[in-house]
């Protein structure tokens, strides 16, 4: 019963949350980063965050 599940809804939707999470501690962890070195520079920093959360929209995209 469960192997015939495997692929239901709710296994993909725990997958997607997992994902998630990776993320947003991959981004955290950027921010956390980004405070340490402390930019100069703010355009740079607010480039980099939208190439950033570009970079994640396409993997959820590519992943999901």
């Amino acid at each position: 019963m469960t192997t015939l599940r495997s692929n239901s809804t709710e296994t993909r939707h725990l997958r997607r949350r997992r994902f998630n999470r990776l993320f947003t501690n991959r981004i955290r962890s950027f921010r956390k980063q980004q405070n340490i070195r402390k930019f100069t520079v703010s355009p740079f920093r607010i480039d980099v965050n939208r190439l950033l959360l570009r970079c994640v929209r396409f993997q959820k995209r590519r992943y999901l």
